[in-house]
């Protein structure tokens, strides 16, 4: 339960619009000197944040505090640990070189602004698509005619051609424009 409110207090600190000086990010990220372990963090801080835009916004906040954020540990335990530091400062040798938290926060905001230009794509390619397309649905119709559901519902009863494809009704686009220039 604990963790879960840290990571919430974290979050809401990286979306605030006053990004002063993030304490409680920058404490974490300083005790975050194992490379491994501050990408998994990292990693449930984005789970948080189901938004793209906030996701991204998080992500490039969490960069600017690693790079300005000393990430060493704690050297009193070289005194009280000489041995068990040693071993530790092996690991953290052996694992950076496999674990860049700079290098996967890039790949993650490559990732996420790839998503963002093929979503704006795939959506320009449907509203193509469905100019093309001679069988309209009804969302399709009141797209392309810019109608409201109700404007739509009073056409279909004053006669406007419709198909009945089993529940579906579908949409002529020619009847159509024909049926709405004979009202002009």
């Amino acid at each position: 339960m604990k963790k879960n409110t840290t990571i919430e207090l974290i979050k809401a600190e990286l979306l605030s619009k006053h990004f002063d000086f993030p304490i409680l990010t920058t404490c974490k990220i300083s005790r975050c000197f194992i490379n491994k372990k501050l990408v998994e963090f990292i990693a449930r801080l984005l789970n948080e944040a189901q938004d793209k835009s906030d996701q991204e916004l998080m992500l490039l906040r969490l960069k600017k505090i690693i790079l300005q954020t000393p990430r060493e540990p704690d050297t009193s335990q070289l005194e009280a640990e000489p041995f068990e530091f040693a071993k530790l400062e092996l690991e953290i040798a052996r694992e950076q070189a496999f674990f860049e938290p700079i290098k996967w926060i890039d790949a993650e905001l490559d990732f996420l602004r790839n998503i963002k230009t093929l979503e704006v794509k795939d959506t320009k390619s449907a509203e193509v698509a469905i100019e093309h397309k001679e069988l309209l649905n009804q969302q399709e119709l009141l797209s392309i005619f810019n109608f409201s559901r109700s404007t739509l519902n009073r056409r279909i009863a004053e006669g406007l051609p419709t198909i009945k494809l089993g529940a579906k009704l579908m949409f002529n686009r020619h009847k159509v424009n024909d049926w709405l220039n004979q009202l002009e």
